[in-house]
């Protein structure tokens, strides 16, 4: 999705500095978010932190980087729950928006009803929310930033090391039953939960991706230029 919202800004523009402001400025919502939630978090952790910014900058390796916060190092944990902050923030943000501006939640029960035609009826419905825009915009920001980057992951792998020997030590030691009738029950409504917000989020993004395709389609066939994606 990125990728083709910077594709159209190129054709319009054709010079990268103002693609990477606009497309910057976009996302700034989202962007917003994420690093704040690091902040917060972070805050509440007593981690301390030496910078914080939300301005583009384009790295050496060419990789745009829309913000950050930079904390002093700490232990896994606390890394681990500075790095995930983004991706909760997103999805309350997320689910919030889909539930309670864009409808989204009916969508849920017709398709867990497995009734096409009250689908597309209350997908139709969609279009008829109050500042359909506006919520569809935020969505799509908050929706498109709030997956932790490379650094915000980096601590991850101690802690579902940790997690995988706990599970392990329930299962040896005859807490299987616990497990199965307790644990995973709670964790399945967990990730159902999380499942559903991430079709949202899909929702969203497909909602978003078929006008700009069709927009980058007519905008190259007006002025003649090609976007190729190197690999």
């Amino acid at each position: 999705m990125h990728r083709e919202i910077q594709s159209v800004l190129m054709l319009i523009f054709n010079r990268p500095t103002i693609v990477i402001a606009i497309f910057s400025l976009l996302l700034l919502p989202g962007v917003f978010v994420h690093e704040l939630s690091h902040l917060i978090v972070a805050l509440i952790l007593r981690v301390p932190i030496n910078k914080f910014s939300i301005i583009p900058r384009t790295l050496k390796n060419g990789q745009l980087r829309l913000g950050y916060v930079e904390t002093k190092q700490t232990d896994f944990l606390r890394d681990s729950l500075i790095g995930l902050a983004p991706f909760i923030a997103g999805l309350l943000v997320v689910a919030f928006i889909g539930f309670n501006h864009l409808g989204l939640d009916k969508i849920n029960e017709s398709t867990a009803l497995f009734n096409s035609n009250l689908l597309f009826s209350r997908l139709e419905n969609i279009g008829l929310q109050k500042d359909i825009g506006i919520w569809l915009y935020l969505a799509f920001c908050v929706s498109s930033t709030m997956i932790p980057s490379a650094s915000d992951r980096q601590s991850w792998k101690v802690l579902l090391f940790i997690f995988g020997i706990i599970i392990i030590l329930f299962l040896l030691f005859g807490t299987g039953d616990f497990l199965q009738n307790k644990l995973l029950l709670s964790l399945d409504g967990w990730m159902s939960s999380i499942a559903f917000i991430i079709l949202t989020s899909t929702i969203i993004h497909v909602l978003i991706l078929i006008p700009t395709w069709f927009v980058k389609l007519i905008i190259s066939n007006i002025t003649g230029r090609r976007i190729i994606s190197k690999v």
